[in-house]
Parts: structure tokens; C-alpha cells; sequence
């Protein structure tokens, strides 16, 4: 089987953007998404694996997170903080010990309190090296290495999926000389759980014809409750920055694009059928295209005229 990355925060947490922490051992999932109804006991494992060529023991802890930004980041709130999530898990123990390579799945408990409200709770289960999970030093730089799985756990209930889309934006211009465009969505969650929105964009030239289709949030990332996270696709992802005449024309002929164009988004999925749809008009006029083709043209142009002339001039 192919490991994931030694970092799992780095693969686990990409959907969300959290900061990498560099480790010698791994866990797999990254992501851990479960559900339950309130009363019920859930069980999961966690797979941790020792790439260090000596025995170490790790540690575990439990650390609630809630958004923070609109790019899928976190805000890890205090360990402290027991309350909703972090009390419901429960390990075999509070430390494992890995011989040197060794694979070992640990078992994790969620016990879901009767009186649970319904909705999404979110918290990472941690492993460390030590036994504080984040201790710093006299500088307050983070020592010894962290590895965690993001737990996305929703109470079953009525939870009807809210989201819809709050801006659907290019940049400020609405005329490009070429190719590529961005498109950006703004998602808003006001539901009480997490969703994993998708969509498509449809681009249709001044005739309406169809010329691209582009995904939205291809990469499956979530938007937690209460929270606004932006997407973004890009028609013609490849491109260089023009350094010269010469590179712009090129890059305009390879992305070639011209006239007035239409995107329309469509989100699909559970969720509000109000507001998931938007469109924005653009157009791409290849500025330097057409200054090369005026001058090609003024000097075809122009020779034919002074051919013509010189042939009047000999035939008199």
C-alpha cells in the first residue's frame, strides 16, 4: 500500500489550509468524517506509523478547532476547552509506543451524550513526542513533532444543508488581453453542519455558444458552519507572465480568446436551491494580436500601393 506523505497535516489538512508541522512519523486518515445519532458510540481507527529507525512513544490529545479566514484555516481553541467533542473521544490509552517502522492501528471512541444537539462538531486528534501537544521553548518556538487527523463529526438530526453563493467575482477589469481568467466563489455556510460544495461554470462566447466548462472546488474542500470560504477555478490554468513583446503575442495566440463571453455558475448538492446560481460577462480583446495584425495589414497595405505605383510609373 502507498503511504500517504509523511506529513498527514500536510494531506489531511490541505482541504483547510492548516499550517504544516515537519514529523517523522505519519497517521493515516487525514480527514476522519463520521456521524452518529445522539446515544450512539461510533468507533474509528487511527493508523501511526514510525518512520524513525528508533522505538518512540507518542502521545495523544484532542484539540477543538473553528474557522478562521476564507481560505479553509483553522483556529485551534486551548486544550483546555473539553467541552462538545474533545469529551466524547476516548483512546485505549494516553500514549503508544512504536518500535522502530512499526504500523499500529489505535482504536478511537466518539460516545455521543444523549442529549446531544444536533450538527457539526470538529476537533484534531493529536499524537506527539511529548506530552505537552504544543510546548515552546524560551523563544517560543514549537519543539518536539506533531502529527494529527482532522475528526469532522456531524450529530444526526434535522440538519438541512444551508449554503449558498455570495459573490461570484473576476478581477476588478472586465476586459483581458488574453487568457488565463480567474473566477472567484464566495461560499456561505449558515447551516449547522460542514458542507462540501460542487459546481461547474459554463462559459459561452457573444453567440452563445458553449466554448469551456470549468469545476468548482474539484478538490473537495468543506465549509464549516457559519463560515465563508472562496473557491476558485481558472479558465486556461497555463500560462507565463509576459516579459516581452514577443512572449505577450505568444501567450495571446496560444490562450487565444476574443469577444464578449458569458460564465455562469451552478452549485449543486444538497443544500438551499436559493441563490446557487450567478453569472458574470467579460470580454478578451488580444491587444498586442491585433497591433502586430494592424501593422502586418498597414505594411501589406502600404507595399501593394507602392508596387502599384511603381508599375504605373513603368508602364508610362
Amino acid at each position: 500500500m502507498k503511504r500517504f506523505l509523511m506529513v498527514v497535516l500536510v494531506i489531511g489538512f490541505a482541504f483547510f489550509g492548516m499550517p504544516r508541522f515537519v514529523s517523522a512519523f505519519a497517521l493515516e486518515p487525514g480527514i476522519i468524517e463520521l456521524s452518529a445519532d445522539p446515544g450512539e458510540t461510533v468507533q474509528t481507527n487511527i493508523t501511526i506509523i514510525n518512520d524513525e529507525p528508533e522505538s518512540k512513544t507518542y502521545f495523544f490529545s484532542v484539540q477543538k478547532f473553528i474557522p478562521k479566514g476564507s481560505f479553509g484555516q483553522q483556529e485551534f481553541l486551548p486544550e483546555t476547552d473539553r467541552s462538545g467533542l474533545p469529551s466524547w473521544i476516548v483512546a485505549p490509552s494516553s500514549s503508544i509506543t512504536l518500535q522502530p517502522g512499526q504500523v499500529m492501528r489505535a482504536p478511537i471512541e466518539i460516545v455521543v451524550p444523549e442529549n446531544a444537539t444536533p450538527g457539526g462538531y470538529y476537533a484534531a486528534i493529536f499524537f506527539s513526542t511529548v506530552t505537552n501537544a504544543s510546548p515552546t521553548n524560551s523563544q517560543g518556538e514549537t519543539v518536539g513533532l506533531r502529527t494529527g487527523s482532522l475528526l469532522l463529526f456531524t450529530v444526526n438530526g434535522s440538519l438541512a444543508p444551508k449554503y449558498y453563493v455570495r459573490d461570484f467575482l473576476i478581477d476588478h477589469v472586465r476586459v483581458y488581453n488574453s487568457l488565463p481568467i480567474r473566477f472567484t466563489i464566495r461560499i456561505l455556510n449558515n447551516g449547522r453542519t460542514h458542507v462540501q460544495p460542487t459546481g461547474h461554470i459554463t462559459i459561452r462566447n457573444m453567440f452563445g455558444a458553449h466554448v469551456a466548462t470549468l469545476l468548482v472546488n474539484a478538490d473537495g474542500g468543506r465549509v464549516l458552519p457559519n463560515s465563508l470560504r472562496e473557491f476558485s477555478s481558472v479558465w486556461e490554468e497555463e500560462s507565463v507572465e509576459s516579459q516581452d513583446l514577443f512572449t505577450a503575442i505568444t501567450e495571446e495566440l496560444q490562450h487565444f480568446a476574443f469577444g464578449s463571453y458569458t460564465a455562469e455558475l451552478e452549485m449543486v448538492g444538497p443544500g438551499s436551491e436559493e441563490n446557487r446560481k450567478a453569472s458574470v460577462k467579460f470580454s478578451v480583446r488580444p491587444r498586442w494580436t491585433f497591433v502586430v495584425a494592424f501593422i502586418v495589414i498597414a505594411f501589406v497595405s502600404l507595399s501593394v500601393i507602392v508596387l502599384a505605383r511603381v508599375r504605373g510609373q513603368s508602364e508610362e
